[in-house]
């Protein structure tokens, strides 16, 4: 498992982007999401740990909860797409070519060899300006397998669009559950539903393959393509 000094500097930044997500959504400045078009660094091609399980069911139970308390007509995601990325791999394309797909599940296998057992802890609700979440503890596996895939792409960078995670490693392992979406207004109810749910506990995520998936925004879903799966 990671280590407690790890655990504790990610709850602090759980905690950093609460407040500030907090204070958004009671003041209405609250940041919806854009539908992306092609070259956008967001919404690419991932590599994902998918939920399952009793913990996908703890999670799924607070989707109608988090659905009544917002104002507006938020994106809240389906049960069948609640996940954690583990590196964002491309920015957003039309098309996903398929080389590209057999290019990244080949270092996805290459580079979880003898890598353990991947597992994540949930534990609260918690958010950010863009959209609420639940708060994902990883053990030391995740962020091994982060920093691999990380070095491993350095060399060559992208093979079509730059994505978020082109110069970076993820500092969290969260399940995304609401995305923002106009209009912007008032939105304390749900600050205050999100915030009575921030000692929730989920349970732990033992993954048993990791899927890499491609994501179709529009205003109302985000469904979620798995291209490939490599088991673990």
């Amino acid at each position: 498992m990671a280590s407690d000094s790890s655990s504790h500097q990610l709850a602090a930044t759980y905690d950093r982007l609460w407040a500030q997500g907090d204070a958004a959504l009671r003041a209405g400045t609250h940041v919806p999401d854009a539908i992306p078009v092609h070259g956008d660094p967001r919404w690419g091609l991932s590599v994902v740990l998918r939920l399952d399980g009793p913990v996908a069911g703890r999670v799924v139970d607070e989707l109608p909860g988090l659905a009544a308390a917002g104002a507006a007509p938020h994106l809240v995601y389906a049960a069948a797409d609640l996940h954690c990325t583990i590196r964002s791999l491309e920015g957003y394309q039309d098309e996903v070519p398929p080389a590209q797909v057999d290019r990244y599940a080949e270092q996805l296998r290459r580079v979880t060899a003898g890598l353990g057992p991947i597992e994540v802890t949930f534990r609260g609700l918690g958010g950010a300006p863009g959209g609420i979440f639940v708060r994902g503890f990883p053990g030391a596996a995740l962020w091994t397998l982060r920093e691999r895939l990380h070095a491993d792409r350095l060399p060559h960078g992208p093979l079509g669009v730059p994505s978020v995670d082109t110069h970076r490693i993820r500092s969290t392992a969260h399940v995304s559950l609401v995305v923002f979406r106009p209009p912007v207004r008032d939105e304390t109810k749900l600050a205050e539903h999100v915030g009575a749910r921030a000692d929730q506990r989920f349970g732990t995520v033992q993954a048993t393959s990791l899927s890499l998936v491609r994501y179709t925004p529009t205003p109302t879903a985000v469904s979620m393509q798995e291209l490939a799966r490599v088991p673990l």
